[in-house]
């Protein structure tokens, strides 16, 4: 990931929450609650918040997993992940510190990944987005749904549109994309 995000993202884990909340009239708080029911119904016992900054997406997945869930929170920034390790969720919570780009974990590990409000920080380069979705496809279990905040946020409406991508539709755009074949 580019170093000046991650140093943005080591300055601001204080304000970073309150912040999301002003600049989207609260309306961020449905947007997350809604797409972790999006989600969650795509079921399984592993889920992966990605780029899981102060950890409000990986909180709200923890209200909705079932006994048995495992929800791991990666994010880069420790600076953030300190600021969502304080919430009460944070104990159904595994946090490990991780670029995107390079996830340690192993190949078809997780049912479901989603990622919040951080699909423009991965798009800083063609090559960067393309090494992300990649990693994205190798550690998503075969038919695995993704769940991408597009932060397409309208000043009409007040809005964010999420995109839910069934593990089938996921694989087809990276076909077409050529990241798999």
């Amino acid at each position: 990931m580019s170093q000046p995000i991650q140093k943005m993202f080591t300055e601001v884990p204080q304000t970073y929450r309150l912040l999301n909340h002003l600049l989207t009239l609260g309306q961020d708080i449905f947007w997350r609650r809604r797409a972790a029911k999006i989600a969650a119904s795509g079921g399984g016992t592993r889920w992966l918040d990605a780029c899981s900054d102060t950890g409000e997406m990986a909180a709200y997945l923890s209200h909705l997993a079932t006994d048995g869930t495992s929800i791991v929170a990666a994010d880069f920034s420790l600076s953030m992940m300190s600021k969502a390790m304080e919430k009460p969720e944070a104990k159904h919570i595994a946090f490990t510190l991780a670029d995107v780009s390079r996830l340690p974990f192993r190949d078809n590990s997780f049912d479901v990944i989603t990622i919040s409000l951080a699909t423009r920080n991965l798009n800083i380069s063609q090559d960067n987005l393309l090494k992300c979705l990649r990693e994205f496809h190798r550690v998503l279990k075969p038919s695995g749904p993704i769940l991408f905040g597009l932060n397409q946020i309208y000043a009409m409406t007040n809005r964010i549109e999420y995109t839910w991508l069934p593990g089938e539709s996921f694989l087809f755009l990276l076909n077409r994309i050529k990241i798999v074949k």
